[in-house]
């Protein structure tokens, strides 16, 4: 399996991103809670999307979620896996 560290070069489906959230938090040992405020959103923000598959985020908070989950990854020294989303998701 190939991992990076980096911000994903694609605007992956709420369907591909969703999982691929919950695999870093699990791998971080974070709560979407404390991401959450980590962030500026409230507490229940990232819970939400991650437990009701009809919930969305936009893009900006995609960008700040991910940014901030490798963050947390380098200081933890940490490898997230990669972000595979196909392209017609």
């Amino acid at each position: 399996m190939q991992v990076r560290n980096t911000i994903p070069q694609i605007v992956p489906h709420p369907a591909s991103f969703r999982p691929w959230v919950q695999d870093c938090l699990a791998l971080l040992g974070v709560s979407p809670a404390s991401v959450s405020r980590q962030i500026g959103l409230g507490r229940n923000t990232i819970g939400d999307f991650l437990g009701k598959p009809n919930r969305s985020i936009d893009m900006t908070t995609a960008h700040v979620l991910t940014c901030k989950l490798c963050e947390i990854a380098a200081d933890k020294s940490v490898q997230l896996p990669r972000l595979e989303a196909p392209a017609n998701a």
